[in-house]
C-alpha cells in the first residue's frame, strides 16, 4: 500500500482446544476458524506493530459484528498512542533512506538458504535453480532470475522469497514453495479436411521421486496416424546446467500418395525408436542440444506409386543429432508475437556403410502485431537430404499451412524450400480474417534446383477461437487453376 509505518489489529477468531462439552455450533466455528487461519494470518508479519484485542466471545459466524470489532480494536489501541506516535516519528524515511537501504541490502551476506513447503521436491532441485548462494552477497537481479527459474520448471504453483534472522550485515533467506499436482490427465480431438478425425489422451506424472523429472505417456489415434510415446524431461540433469529429454515411441502412418494432383493410393509404414538429447537452455525459451537416436523402420510395398519405389523392407538405423529450438510465441493457437525456430542436423547410418544419410532442416516462423490488431508473420523452411533410405524419409510439402492449393504432403523430395508471409486481423470480437501466401517446391537434389520451378499458393479464410480449439475455414488457390477448401476444428497436436 506504500505506508511507512503499519499498525495492524488482529480480530480473527482463534482456534481453541477441543473439549467434550462443545456443542454443534462450537464445532462449526472451530472448523471455520481452522480453514481461514492461514489466509487470515498470512500478512500479519508485515506489520510494524500488531495489537490483539480481547474478542473471545466472537466467532467466525458473527458476520454482523464488524462495527463492534472495529471499536474493540480502536479501544485496545488507545492506551498505546503516545508510544506508537514516537515509534512512527522515528521510523520516517529520510531522502537517502531508500538508496542507503538498497546499498545495505547489496552488502548483506547470505548465511543460509532454507527451503519450506517442499513436501516432495528434494531441496537440491530447488537450490540448483537459485543464483543466490550461501556465503555470497545478496543481489536483487539474481533473486528475480532465481524466482523465474523456479517458476519455469513447472513444479511449483507459488514461490515466495523472504528474509529471516537479519543482522546488520547478514541474513537467512527463506524459499517458500507450493508444489503443483503430480498427476495430470488430458485429452482432446481434432478434425481437418485433409487428415480427418484424430484424438489424443495424455497422462503426465511430474516430479518423479522428487527429482524434477517429468514423465508423459501419450497416445494419438486417427484414421491415418497412430502413435504411442513415453517421454521424460528434466530442466536440469542432476545439478548441471544441462537439460535432458528422452523419448521411446512406436508409430504407424498411412500416407496419401499423389501424382499430378490425384490421389493414387496410400503408403503404410511403421517406426519404433528411442531418442535421447542433452542440451543447454537459453533464457528458458530456447534449447541447444545434441543426442542420439536408434530407430527401426518397416515399409509396405506399393506398386501404384511410380515417382519413387516403395517396397517391403526393414531398416535399422542409428543417428547423431544436433538441434536448436526456440519457442517464444505468446499463444500456441493464435500467436501475436514471438518466434518458432527449429534447426536440425542429423547424421544417420546403418550396418551397411553405403547406407548413410545426412539431413539438415531449418524452419522459422516469426509473428509481430501492430496496433494490437494487425498481425504479420514470415515463414521459412529449408531442408536437404543427402539420400533417402526410405520413401518416408523425404521432405513433404503441401497443405493449408505449407503450400495452400495443394493437398497435405502432396509433394515429396530430398530438397525443400518454402518462403511465405501471412496476415491476420480481428474482424469483430472473437472472429479473425487471415491470409497466407507461400512460394515453394521440392527437388531431388541441388542439381535439379531452379528458382523458376517455385510454386505459389495462397489462402484466405476465417478463424474463430472456441473452447475446444480454433475453428478455421480457408480457401486455397495455387494460381494454376488449382483450388482446395480446407476446414479444421481443434488444437494442433
Amino acid at each position: 500500500m506504500g505506508a511507512d509505518f503499519i499498525i495492524a489489529v488482529d480480530v480473527t477468531s482463534k482456534i481453541t482446544t477441543i473439549s467434550r462439552n462443545m456443542d454443534l455450533v462450537s464445532y462449526f466455528n472451530q472448523a471455520m476458524n481452522t480453514l481461514a487461519y492461514l489466509t487470515d494470518t498470512r500478512n500479519l508479519n508485515l506489520s510494524d506493530i500488531l495489537i490483539h484485542p480481547e474478542i473471545e466471545e466472537y466467532s467466525s459466524s458473527d458476520f454482523d459484528a464488524v462495527d463492534s470489532l472495529i471499536q474493540r480494536g480502536y479501544k485496545a489501541t488507545l492506551p498505546y498512542l503516545p508510544e506508537l506516535k514516537a515509534m512512527a516519528d522515528s521510523s520516517k524515511w529520510s531522502v537517502d533512506y531508500l538508496p542507503n537501504a538498497i546499498d545495505r541490502l547489496n552488502n548483506t551476506v547470505i548465511r543460509k538458504i532454507n527451503i519450506r513447503g517442499n513436501r516432495k521436491t528434494r531441496p537440491y532441485i530447488i537450490k540448483r535453480e537459485l543464483l543466490l548462494k550461501e556465503g555470497k552477497r545478496w543481489k536483487s537481479a539474481y533473486a528475480q532470475r532465481s524466482l523465474k527459474n523456479l517458476f519455469s520448471t513447472g513444479l511449483f504453483r507459488t514461490v515466495y522469497l523472504t528474509f529471516e534472522n537479519q543482522s546488520k550485515d547478514s541474513t537467512d533467506i527463506i524459499i517458500d514453495v507450493e508444489e503443483e499436482k503430480n498427476a495430470l490427465f488430458s485429452f482432446g480431438a481434432r478434425y481437418d479436411s485433409e487428415r480427418k478425425a484424430s484424438a489424443f489422451i495424455t497422462a503426465n506424472y511430474r516430479n518423479l521421486f522428487g527429482t524434477g523429472i517429468d514423465n508423459q505417456l501419450s497416445l494419438i489415434i486417427s484414421d491415418l496416424y497412430r502413435k504411442l510415446e513415453w517421454n521424460t524431461r528434466s530442466t536440469r540433469v542432476l545439478t548441471t546446467t544441462f537439460t535432458g529429454y528422452s523419448s521411446l515411441y512406436h508409430k504407424f502412418e498411412t500416407v496419401p500418395l499423389y501424382q499430378s494432383g490425384k490421389r493414387i493410393g496410400y503408403g503404410d509404414y511403421y517406426r519404433s525408436g528411442f531418442e535421447f538429447n542433452a542440451g543447454v537452455q537459453v533464457r528458458r525459451v530456447g534449447l541447444t542440444a545434441v543426442g542420439f537416436k536408434l530407430e527401426n523402420t518397416q515399409t509396405m510395398e506399393n506398386n501404384n506409386y511410380t515417382l519413387y519405389p516403395i517396397k517391403d523392407e526393414e531398416i535399422n538405423t542409428a543417428s547423431i543429432i544436433g538441434r536448436i529450438i526456440v519457442e517464444s510465441t505468446d499463444d500456441p493457437d493464435i500467436p501475436k508475437r514471438g518466434r518458432r525456430n527449429n534447426i536440425v542436423w542429423e547424421h544417420c547410418f546403418t550396418k551397411n556403410e553405403l547406407n548413410k544419410m545426412d539431413r539438415i532442416l531449418v524452419e522459422s516462423t516469426v509473428y509481430e502485431t501492430y496496433n494490437d490488431n494487425h498481425t504479420f508473420s514470415t515463414r521459412l523452411k529449408f531442408g536437404y537430404l543427402s539420400r533417402a533410405l526410405t520413401q518416408y524419409d523425404r521432405f513433404r510439402l503441401g497443405g493449408v499451412n505449407s503450400l495452400p492449393g495443394y493437398h497435405e504432403s502432396e509433394l515429396w523430395g530430398n530438397l525443400i524450400l518454402a518462403i511465405g508471409i501471412g496476415y491476420r486481423t480481428n474482424l469483430t470480437s472473437g472472429i479473425y480474417a487471415h491470409m497466407l501466401a507461400i512460394a515453394g517446391n521440392v527437388w531431388n537434389s541441388f542439381d535439379e534446383f531452379n528458382w523458376t520451378d517455385m510454386k505459389v499458393g495462397s489462402r484466405i479464410g476465417i478463424l474463430i477461437p472456441t473452447p475446444v480449439g480454433p475453428v478455421s475455414l480457408d480457401y486455397g488457390y495455387d494460381f494454376k487453376n488449382r483450388s482446395l477448401l480446407y476446414f479444421s476444428i481443434g488444437h494442433n497436436f
